[in-house]
């Protein structure tokens, strides 16, 4: 089902919300089921009604916007939106961001490389940290599979491109998984403007920034490849340009005076 229009579907209980969790989705028909129902089974059972789980469809030209209706059903902390086009995914969390309640909102990938569990551990950081990223290359992490080549190539383009150019002291940048502070992510939200995978380093350099406390958290994750959309030789060309355009901009910008 494609809608013609972007379009809003979430739950009216008026139950209070702590926790917002954003995944953004595009053609994922055969992953998001799987990683929809394993989030709200284990985050239902510690949050209960206090959390809702937030899906931007964007561009969908699949079934995606089916499945999500159909786990909405089960699930009724699932709430959806739908905008009729690509978004990519920086400007499908942007939108997320825009709609997200409660104090803290923990954003995903679709493709459940890092399990629910692992997701609550930075949402619990957030009792002493503004922002927590997974780590997935700390000794106490383990991939529970192989990474291809595609991806192993990225991974080096990415750490040259933290260490040298953005000078963001983090070890794993790129963990599809990350949590905030709802008071923190409105400081930083109207400097968020890339929405490709660059959208995680343009998050970290506006956290920086603004001087917020963010914190590395160990977590294991799989290697999914079923419908992977990264294709580096493909798009590492606009990628290194979005790369640049996050540098300039963080040499460009005073530092707040106050936040």
């Amino acid at each position: 089902m494609q809608s013609n229009s972007a379009m809003i579907y979430t739950d009216d209980s008026g139950d209070p919300v702590d926790l917002t969790i954003v995944i953004p989705a595009y053609n994922e028909e055969r992953r998001i089921g799987s990683t929809l129902e394993a989030y709200a089974k284990c985050f239902s059972a510690i949050y209960g009604n206090s959390y809702i789980i937030l899906v931007v469809l964007n561009g969908c030209v699949d079934r995606t916007e089916d499945e999500v209706a159909k786990l909405r059903a089960a699930y009724p902390q699932i709430n959806y939106v739908v905008f009729p086009n690509k978004l990519g995914k920086g400007g499908a969390l942007i939108e997320g961001f825009k709609l997200a309640t409660g104090n803290v909102v923990c954003f995903v990938d679709a493709d459940n490389m890092v399990e629910p569990p692992e997701a609550i551990k930075l949402v619990d950081a957030m009792n002493t940290t503004d922002v927590a990223i997974g780590n997935r290359w700390h000794k106490a992490s383990r991939s529970r599979s192989h990474r291809p080549l595609q991806r192993r190539v990225l991974s080096v383009v990415v750490r040259l491109l933290v260490k040298y150019m953005l000078r963001l002291n983090y070890v794993d940048t790129q963990c599809g998984a990350k949590a905030i502070r709802r008071d923190a992510l409105k400081l930083i939200i109207r400097d968020l403007s890339e929405k490709g995978w660059t959208f995680d380093l343009d998050f970290l350099v506006n956290a920086n920034r603004y001087g917020l406390r963010v914190k590395e958290i160990p977590v294991q994750w799989g290697h999914v490849e079923l419908d992977s959309k990264v294709r580096v030789f493909r798009d590492l060309p606009r990628d290194l340009m979005s790369g640049i355009r996050i540098w300039f901009k963080r040499c460009s910008r005073a530092k707040p005076t106050h936040v």
